[in-house]
């Protein structure tokens, strides 16, 4: 269906090329990627717009025509994420342990101090690059600091210290995004 291929590396990917031989100029830059994934998790973006800008950004020459399978191609670039056989410390679970927008001072922070990259200065970091350096930071840096206090288990703490790691543990918890109908639920009971 779909190959990835690079001039440089087939590991960083700088083209899609379809089952027909066309090849497609991506942008795989972090930035852009971090876009398309908070534009998809917009509810009040309409699905359309929501195709036609990912095939804008994620296409910036040429676009595939049909954009239902240009989203497969995404979605395909997506999952090419090379990841490490053993981390000392899992990013991708069942459970959601991080948004890339609520813990990005900590993303920041811990790649300016572990790798000395300034992700805000940065003009280019290819999507799996930046997403393998995650992975590897190590566990005492700000960002995996943040998830070990997020899921910290709590049995055997007591009295003041208890109190104070679940204050600590509530203000790093990632915030619930609610239905509409949950809303309007909320709104009533609170009028």
């Amino acid at each position: 269906m779909l190959s990835m291929s690079t001039a440089r590396s087939r590991v960083l990917p700088e083209v899609v090329r379809t089952k027909d031989g066309a090849e497609y100029p991506i942008n795989a830059n972090f930035r852009t990627i971090l876009k398309i994934l908070r534009l998809f998790a917009d509810d009040d973006v309409m699905e359309r717009q929501k195709l036609v800008l990912t095939c804008k950004w994620f296409y910036p020459e040429t676009q595939p025509d049909d954009l239902n399978l240009a989203l497969t191609y995404f979605q395909t670039f997506l999952k090419g994420v090379p990841r490490p056989s053993q981390t000392t410390h899992e990013v991708v679970r069942e459970v959601k342990q991080f948004d890339y927008e609520f813990d990005g001072n900590e993303i920041w922070a811990s790649f300016m101090a572990v790798y000395h990259i300034d992700l805000l200065e940065v003009e280019f970091l290819h999507w799996y690059k930046f997403q393998v350096l995650l992975v590897q930071l190590p566990a005492e840096c700000a960002f995996n600091s943040k998830i070990e206090l997020r899921f910290r288990d709590l049995k055997g703490l007591k009295g003041d210290r208890l109190t104070k790691t679940q204050r600590a543990k509530q203000a790093v918890q990632l915030p619930v995004k609610l239905s509409q109908k949950e809303q309007d639920v909320l709104a009533k009971l609170l009028n």
